[in-house]
């Protein structure tokens, strides 16, 4: 069982912060924008309380998908998101 998952099922004061992607550092970041030609597309994930409901704005650029902005709601409906 790797640290992550310790933590995630037996250490209740575990930070959840880099539990999702522990692989994620600054060569993930580029200055790569994206295409106003091409389709964007939202993930939403709306969370469970108290947790935020987080909004990724992203562009298949054919061998790689763009995250380029994102957005974290806490106590937002729905529809103020959309």
């Amino acid at each position: 069982m790797d640290s992550n998952t310790y933590q995630m099922l037996f250490d209740w004061f575990a930070a959840l912060e880099g539990l999702v992607y522990g692989t994620f550092n600054e060569g993930n970041i580029c200055d790569e924008e994206p295409d106003p030609e091409k389709p964007i597309e939202i993930a939403i994930d709306d969370g469970y309380y108290p947790d935020p409901r987080a909004t990724l704005f992203m562009q298949n650029k054919g061998t790689h998908i763009l995250v380029f902005d994102e957005m974290y709601q806490y106590r937002t409906l729905e529809e103020e998101t959309v």
